[in-house]
């Protein structure tokens, strides 16, 4: 079997500890304000994401183990993402966005659309890198395709992942037509930049 070199191709790979995948699942589970899952700002779009999701804030939510207890594990893993990659510690300011999303697939839905995470609006137009955490097993497809470098990521519980946010990293999700995908997803950005 060919190991695939991940880093190579800027991906930034670790574990996560799986009780803070079922903290998040629990979050979810309880939380009052689940919604149909969007694409940016815009409204349902049917063809392109279909799932339930929740809109945490690392800051709003930081009373809740689940929230605080990731914020901490993906701010040591974006240290040792700059240990992998140093040049990205050299570019202007950058943290952890505030938000993000806990996402919950059915059977047969995913975020279909070929799509990066760097786009025109303010709100992604500062993006530097995304994540993604799997929360649970996937074993009847589900994973993650990324075009461009021709490989897909399985859903495996606790695989956190972090790639560029631009159009070289394109991705889609793969439904599974038995199980649920779970996951937890989103951005580093570049703090506004101050004029001297």
């Amino acid at each position: 079997m060919m190991f695939y070199n991940y880093k190579k191709n800027f991906f930034y790979h670790e574990k996560v500890d799986h009780k803070i995948c079922d903290m998040l699942i629990n979050f979810y589970e309880n939380s009052p304000n689940k919604t149909r899952g969007r694409v940016g700002v815009s409204e349902l779009q049917k063809d392109f994401k279909v799932c339930s999701e929740v809109n945490p804030s690392f800051k709003k939510d930081v009373t809740y183990s689940a929230i605080s207890s990731f914020h901490t594990t993906l701010d040591s893993s974006c240290r040792r993402l700059i240990e992998t990659f140093p040049f990205i510690g050299k570019l202007y300011h950058w943290k952890i966005d505030d938000g993000f999303n806990i996402q919950v697939y059915a059977p047969g839905e995913a975020f279909r659309m070929e799509h990066c995470e760097h786009g025109a609006d303010d709100a992604s137009n500062k993006r530097i890198l995304a994540w993604m955490l799997y929360l649970n097993d996937v074993t009847d497809k589900g994973g993650t395709k990324f075009p461009h470098q021709n490989i897909t990521l399985k859903a495996k519980k606790g695989d956190l992942w972090m790639w560029p946010a631009s159009w070289t990293h394109s991705h889609m999700g793969i439904p599974s037509p038995t199980q649920v995908k779970c996951i937890a997803t989103g951005w580093a950005s570049y703090d506004d930049y101050v004029y001297e």
